[in-house]
């Protein structure tokens, strides 16, 4: 944890909060969790 930047923390905790809720939404929400974990991880 020392070695990431300050904002590295708060990307990890939205991605998990992203992908959480496309596995818990049934079949249709996967492909949105997908693309939204892969624009955060671009945006970072």
């Amino acid at each position: 944890m020392g070695q990431l930047a300050p904002f590295e923390p708060v990307l990890l905790l939205v991605l998990s909060n992203a992908v959480q809720n496309a596995m818990n939404g049934g079949d249709n929400s996967v492909g949105g969790g997908l693309i939204s974990a892969v624009a955060l991880v671009l945006l970072n």
